[in-house]
């Protein structure tokens, strides 16, 4: 039994060398579940080989040597698996792994076979034969000599402790591998996402669950030339565009944007104010990687996945630094493990300097200018920078310091103006910055938010109910400044303005940026579209708050003109209903119109829904009982 022990812990030590890289950098909580997975394998090792050879029935079968190297055989496979696939992937496989390669087998094989290298495959599976005919051999001595009489005295207390530990240890690691994938050790970690992609493929689901590493394997080709200008995208949280004061809010006595209304005005920059602009989710674990990746949450968890980050694109320009600063907590979410790129050059967030959450789980957002200043610093006179801004400071509860506080009641959206405030002015040390290093006027800015924040006008509170024009309507300005036309063009520029009154989305980013930078992409992947170029007045723009079974009620919205469909299932009955308003005049939605729509209109809100699989099903709401 020691042998066999020394064996696992030789198995543990070899986990630790292959991952050490990503085992260097868990948080305390992490280390926890990484030690409780150990705690997990070893009381199953000794409960299982004690059980054997306890039964004398078990061991008089003639079968026992091929049963134990079965066992062994799984076991080598499982870690040589999961140590090659970390190999090229830089993380266990979990629950999207398993789905995708219940659904894509051959593609998931290839990939797999692209990234081995096989002298690790063979020193692995090696290790994995050893432990199987090691195990065999302690299991034969331990019967030989000991014929069980060693578990055979425990009492019954001592059986019943380890049993309850067992469990305890299965049902907190089942919660906690779920919370962080690929913490865990890998045989741990492998059994749960399996069985968690079992139960999806079982039940059907393709929807939202927390994210994990991308599968992408190596970086886009690399472009013969170098990045023209400097952009700078500001995503906000939960902020939306009718209390910005450069959109012409006047319900406070002081404007909530003073700075970025100085520099988006400013004559130097030609500033395209989109008036119908609407977030692609209001759940910011969706919207920010929908945004970051031009993949809409209707094409579902499995394609996010697969995609690359728009630092991953940008970086095939020569001589360009990459940042993303964000004052959210990035543990939370698992943003971390998903964002992990050697294309981001300057990653930071509240874990960065395991600082205290300041407001909601995020950090102060007086960090983000000082982060912001740091990355300059790292950036040479013959680079250009693209940089990502992702502030936290308007999320709700509005926490300010002292001094931006005006008196309005907690919570209020007298509260909500003051946080926009203060985020105006550590933007405005943002510009500060620029403009000392002379950059103001050769830098694109894009300012944008993940989602909006209703305060009851549609009968909700915060950004978790029914899309509306409050929680779903956000501010898009893109800024050019003039030593940045030439290398757009006039065509493109005066195409960008007079996309101005159009519907877009912040999932359109994506492939506008790609479109600045003239870096070429499938367009057929994406159902973004670059603002560059005409919007067409029926384009459909699709919203869609990807859950967990956990969640009782889903949202799905499709607006299209003036008008906005949303389709509301509850996940506990899964029934559904459909609501549709003229968000121009009634943005509370108070009024349904779905009744008065003819069948022609019914069936063109149907073919909608059904591009997409993974929405199709609500497009159930939208046909009429038979």
């Amino acid at each position: 039994m020691y042998l066999l022990v020394a064996l696992f812990f030789l198995m543990i030590s070899t986990d630790v060398a292959v991952r050490w890289t990503f085992l260097s950098d868990l948080t305390p909580s992490q280390v926890a579940v990484y030690v409780g997975s150990i705690a997990l394998e070893l009381l199953v090792l000794i409960v299982l080989i004690a059980s054997i050879t306890r039964e004398k029935y078990l061991v008089r079968k003639t079968g026992l040597k091929a049963w134990l190297l079965a066992l062994g055989l799984v076991y080598s496979f499982g870690l040589f698996s999961s140590w090659s696939f970390f190999t090229y992937f830089k993380t266990l496989p979990g629950v999207f792994a398993f789905s995708y390669l219940f659904s894509e087998p051959e593609d998931f094989l290839s990939i797999m076979g692209s990234g081995v290298q096989w002298y690790k495959v063979a020193a692995i599976l090696g290790a994995g034969f050893l432990w199987a005919g090691l195990a065999y051999f302690v299991v034969k001595m331990r019967v030989t000599a000991k014929a069980g009489r060693k578990l055979s005295s425990w009492a019954k207390p001592r059986k019943y402790a380890a049993g309850l530990l067992l469990a305890s240890l299965v049902l907190i690691l089942q919660n906690n591998t779920r919370i962080s994938p690929g913490v865990a050790t890998p045989l741990t970690d492998g059994i749960f996402a399996f069985k968690t992609a079992v139960v999806r493929q079982i039940q059907g689901q393709q929807g939202w669950v927390r994210l994990q590493r991308r599968l992408v394997g190596d970086l886009p080709e690399q472009l013969q030339r170098d990045a023209p200008f400097n952009v700078l995208v500001i995503v906000n949280e939960s902020l939306r565009r009718r209390n910005l004061g450069f959109y012409g809010y006047a319900a406070s006595e002081k404007s909530t944007t003073p700075r970025l209304g100085t520099v988006l005005t400013d004559s130097r920059y030609k500033a395209v104010f989109f008036e119908r602009a609407v977030s692609n989710a209001t759940m910011t674990s969706v919207s920010i990687p929908s945004v970051l990746t031009g993949i809409s949450p209707a094409q579902g968890f499995d394609a996010l996945h697969r995609s690359y980050l728009i630092f991953e694109q940008a970086k095939r320009l020569g001589k360009l630094r990459t940042a993303l600063i964000s004052s959210h907590s990035y543990a939370t979410g698992n943003f971390r493990a998903f964002l992990a790129s050697e294309a981001i050059d300057f990653l930071w967030c509240r874990e960065t300097d395991n600082l205290p959450a300041y407001n909601n789980v995020g950090a102060d957002d007086r960090h983000v200018p000082d982060q912001f200043e740091k990355f300059m610093r790292t950036v040479d006179e013959n680079e250009k920078f693209f940089a990502v801004l992702h502030t936290n400071g308007t999320h709700y509860p509005y926490t300010v310091p002292i001094e931006y506080r005006s008196g309005a009641p907690e919570h209020s959206i007298g509260a909500y103006d003051d946080a926009i405030r203060y985020l105006d002015a550590n933007l405005g040390r943002v510009f500060d910055e620029l403009t000392r290093r002379d950059l103001l006027e050769s830098t694109l800015i894009v300012f944008t938010s993940d989602h909006g924040e209703s305060f009851g006008e549609d009968g909700t509170t915060g950004h978790f109910g029914a899309f509306s024009m409050f929680n779903a309507n956000i501010p898009l300005v893109i800024a050019v400044p003039t030593l940045v036309e030439k290398n757009i063009g006039p065509q493109k520029l005066s195409t960008l303005m007079q996309n101005s009154q159009a519907l877009v989305s912040n999932a359109d980013l994506f492939p506008t940026v790609l479109d600045l930078y003239a870096i070429p992409y499938k367009t057929e992947a994406y159902p973004g579209m670059s603002l560059l170029a005409e919007v067409p007045e029926d384009r459909p723009v699709i919203l869609y708050n990807l859950v967990d079974t956990g969640v009782k009620k889903s949202y799905l919205g499709v607006f299209r003109r003036n008008l906005g469909l949303v389709v509301t299932k509850d996940e506990t009955t899964s029934t559904m209903s459909a609501l549709l308003h003229d968000f121009d005049s009634d943005p509370g939605a108070s009024k349904n119109l779905w009744s008065n729509e003819n069948e022609s209109n019914r069936q063109s809100w149907r073919e909608i829904v059904r591009r997409y699989p993974l929405i199709a099903s609500y497009a159930e709401a939208l046909t009429p009982p038979q």
